[in-house]
């Protein structure tokens, strides 16, 4: 359906419950900070905070930011929403690979194209990461931390922004999303995450 008023009020008019985190989303994201956490009883969670937004180009409906402290190492956690009814969006295609090295492009695009025309939309969870790293020049370096997508079989392909697919029945992510999330998608940031304490 065409957007005839803007977001605010298209999404008054037409509430659309997978355009932004749904509860369960949040829930996993919260559950994920509390595991990472628990590496050291020393860690706590400074800020988290969300915050919606209104017809952006980028396709981005919301954001959830976490910081916290782990082994003295200031993280910091951008977690974006993403939702575009728009398959010439090329923004979507960064979530093509959905966690994965591949060399089989034009299958994952196939998919993704078919995707599209089952759901009407491409939705995703798009996140990025700080740390805060001392040096041994004594100085700390704030950068972004890289994460690797999964099957080192193939060409490793280091990411800075790890675009997650998010597919629903209903206004639920599906089991077999819900599953990849989990163990695929929170575990390269997780590995991420430790990879810069160590």
């Amino acid at each position: 359906m065409r957007n005839f008023f803007g977001d605010s009020i298209h999404d008054k008019l037409f509430p659309n419950k997978i355009k932004r985190f749904t509860q369960e989303e949040k829930s996993l994201i919260d559950k994920f900070i509390n595991t990472i956490l628990r590496e050291d009883k020393k860690s706590e969670l400074e800020v988290s905070k969300a915050e919606n937004f209104n017809d952006r180009i980028d396709g981005i409906t919301e954001e959830i930011y976490k910081q916290f402290i782990l082994k003295d190492i200031p993280f910091y956690l951008r977690f974006r929403k993403f939702y575009s009814n728009n398959i010439k969006d090329r923004v979507s295609r960064d979530l093509m690979y959905d966690g994965y090295n591949s060399v089989r492009g034009h299958i994952e695009e196939d998919n993704f194209l078919k995707d599209f025309e089952d759901d009407k939309s491409i939705t995703g969870i798009f996140v990025r990461g700080l740390a805060c790293v001392p040096k041994s020049t004594g100085f700390d370096t704030l950068g972004f931390f890289t994460m690797y997508r999964e099957k080192p079989e193939y060409e490793v392909k280091p990411v800075e922004v790890l675009g997650i697919r998010t597919r629903y029945e209903g206004e639920h992510l599906t089991d077999e999303c819900k599953h990849h999330i989990e163990n695929v998608h929170l575990e390269i940031i997780k590995n991420a995450i430790l990879k810069e304490i160590k």
